[in-house]
């Protein structure tokens, strides 16, 4: 996992986080505490479903129940605009696994993953 963290323009608060490969471990409150999400751009550059969960939390595991489960197709992009925001009131972590629903643990095999986020 290589996650960095950018500050759009110094004008405003919104930042912009890039995961080149996320996996079943978590990166957590990738925010730094409460925030809005506005985009994800998720791709998949594997040849199988994966899933990925965000958490309303400063952390999380394949225990936790997400707040947002995205279904996206193998060797799929898609890029999910939120023009009214998703607020967050703890923080957002994230994570990507190969099963669907609220658990899971197996990280995507095959290639990577890529998330980017645009929150404030």
């Amino acid at each position: 996992m290589a996650t960095t963290s950018t500050l759009t323009d110094s004008r405003v608060d919104d930042i912009i986080v890039h995961e080149t490969a996320l996996t079943n471990t978590a990166i957590n409150d990738i925010a730094g505490g409460a925030t809005t999400l506005y985009s994800i751009q998720i791709v998949n550059g594997i040849g199988s479903v994966f899933y990925l969960k965000i958490y309303d939390a400063n952390s999380a595991t394949a225990s936790d129940a997400p707040d947002v489960i995205i279904e996206l197709a193998a060797s799929a992009t898609k890029t999910y605009s939120i023009p009214d925001g998703l607020a967050f009131a703890t923080g957002v972590s994230a994570r990507c696994v190969s099963e669907a629903g609220t658990g899971g643990t197996t990280s995507p095999g095959g290639g990577n993953v890529a998330v980017t986020f645009i929150m404030s």
